[in-house]
């Protein structure tokens, strides 16, 4: 599946957010699976969906998604070289 991006067509916020995901791609695929193993499946451990196996899969992937970009987004206003360094942004926020 391809998808095309065309900047024009979409709002200036929309392209705020599709432009963040870009530049932040790379650090949550680097990033994701131990924040999954450290701190989502602790956190869920009592709070398991077993009859719900896709709303569970939302939830974890949601929590993930929203953990990964606040960790480099904070990381990047703290020292924007480091955050340059770990996570490869190369797209300016």
């Amino acid at each position: 599946m391809v998808f095309i991006y065309i900047p024009e067509v979409l709002p200036k916020k929309t392209n705020n957010i599709v432009q963040l995901f870009a530049s932040y791609t790379f650090g949550i695929y680097l990033m994701h699976f131990y924040i999954i193993r450290a701190v989502i499946w602790p956190l869920m451990g009592n709070w398991r969906l077993y009859d719900y196996p896709i709303i569970e899969s939302l939830i974890i992937s949601f929590l993930t998604l929203g953990i990964c970009v606040s960790f480099m987004k904070i990381v990047t206003i703290i020292y924007r070289p480091l955050g340059k360094w770990m996570f490869g942004l190369t797209v300016k926020n």
